[in-house]
């Protein structure tokens, strides 16, 4: 009896079990006469559903297109029609561009950018700074391809340049005769009539105006003289006749000068307060006096300064380069260079000319423009031949002369003994093999 129940109620829990598929509850009843059973159905349990996860879209991650270009100037007031120029030609290619002007000094500029954590993509930077910022490694080794016909200068720039990753834009630093036709009637146009100063209107306090004692001046005025330096025993000399004469050659020009110690700052400003009738200056003056002055009536005139051998006295200009950094990824790259491109076209490169008073590189920009100025710098640009290259050697040379031209010019010392200073003044400095 009892095994029958027992295996009828097996028999009964498992029929439940694979009728319903889901789980039973069996309640068993148990009396003295019979078994009475019962089956409690448990409500099935809710199996939560699933929430469908959406799969990720394709997304197309948008190109940075500011560039980050960094001028080094000192003047930043004369520099803001640049800006102008740069923004103009990267729209034209639809690239942003953030343009910031820093110190006067390649090293200083890029030391402040690793300060504040800048990134530079572009550097704007002339001769001298470019040579700086080459020492420390900031500008890229790869070279800069470019079909755009150069003057000789910018050649002969991009020959010398210490680096490869760069392209010329412009010239600047070039001399020009400029006059004020209130105090002037003509720009005097030889030496001659520099040192007499004919035509003047009213009495100036001085004649002239000038970076007297500047060392890269007198450097142009020693190679004139053929009193360059030269390397003997390891030491930077000057043939001693030469520099004499060179160093009275610039003592003559001073005559026209203040009296007094006056520095380059006095002395432009007197220019621009109509004290002094006559400059020479160079594109960073034509700026200048556009920007601080609108009353002001200046002419302009090629540099009444002749050479011994009766030839134009044209001083080696600084090429304003683009110069793209060492650290560039190869999109970035590949931007800066368009945009390169649009500093190198006709137009821009006429822009440059006459909002920066730059000399374009392109040799077929100049004679489609029409300007006042525009003759001088034609007369003079076919004879610009030679870049200003800089080294440790030539820049403690310019240190040395105004060190000690000052003495000359104010004439504390008399002119053998300025040489004799000169002379131990350069054999302090480094030696550079290949030198000019």
């Amino acid at each position: 009896m009892w095994v029958r129940v027992v295996s009828l109620l097996l028999g009964v829990a498992i029929l439940a079990s694979c009728s319903f598929g889901r789980p039973t509850t069996i309640k068993v009843t148990q009396t003295p006469s019979d078994v009475s059973i019962t089956a409690t159905q448990v409500p099935p349990t809710q199996v939560p559903t699933a929430t469908p996860i959406p799969l990720p879209t394709s997304t197309t991650i948008p190109i940075d297109t500011t560039i980050r270009i960094r001028v080094i100037a000192a003047d930043t007031d004369s520099y803001q029609p640049l800006v102008a120029i740069i923004e103009r030609a990267a729209l034209d290619i639809d690239l942003d561009v953030v343009v910031d002007i820093r110190s006067p000094d390649g090293a200083l500029a890029l030391h402040q950018g690793v300060i504040t954590g800048d990134v530079v993509d572009l550097w704007l930077a002339n001769s001298f700074d470019l040579w700086q910022l080459a020492q420390i490694g900031a500008v890229s080794a790869a070279p800069i391809t470019s079909d755009v016909p150069l003057y000789p200068f910018a050649t002969q720039g991009m020959a010398v340049a210490p680096v490869q990753g760069i392209a010329p834009l412009a010239a600047q630093n070039y001399l020009i005769g400029i006059y004020n036709t209130e105090i002037l009637s003509s720009a005097p146009t030889t030496t001659t009539q520099l040192q007499a100063m004919p035509g003047l209107l009213i009495r100036p306090r001085y004649r002239m105006a000038y970076a007297w004692a500047e060392g890269r001046w007198f450097d142009e005025i020693m190679q004139q003289m053929t009193a360059t330096t030269v390397i003997t025993d390891g030491v930077q000399t000057i043939d001693r006749d030469a520099t004499i004469t060179a160093v009275q050659t610039l003592v003559d020009l001073r005559s026209l000068g203040p009296r007094g110690a006056t520095s380059y700052i006095e002395s432009i400003t007197d220019f621009l307060y109509s004290r002094v009738p006559y400059t020479l200056d160079g594109d960073a003056a034509l700026r200048r006096y556009g920007v601080l002055s609108e009353t002001l009536l200046l002419d302009y005139a090629l540099p009444p300064l002749i050479t011994a051998s009766d030839t134009l006295w044209l001083p080696d200009v600084d090429v304003v380069y683009a110069a793209v950094p060492a650290e560039i990824t190869p999109t970035r790259r590949t931007q800066v260079l368009a945009l390169i491109q649009q500093l190198q076209k006709r137009e821009v490169q006429g822009a440059l000319f006459r909002e920066m008073r730059w000399i374009p590189v392109r040799n077929d920009v100049l004679p489609t423009l029409t300007d006042d100025r525009l003759a001088i710098v034609l007369n003079q640009v076919g004879q610009l031949v030679d870049a200003q290259r800089y080294d440790e050697a030539i820049i403690c040379r310019w240190d040395s002369y105004e060190q000690v031209l000052p003495f000359a010019l104010l004439k504390v010392w008399r002119i053998d003994a300025v040489v004799t200073a000169l002379e131990s003044a350069l054999a302090t400095c480094p030696v550079v093999e290949d030198a000019p």
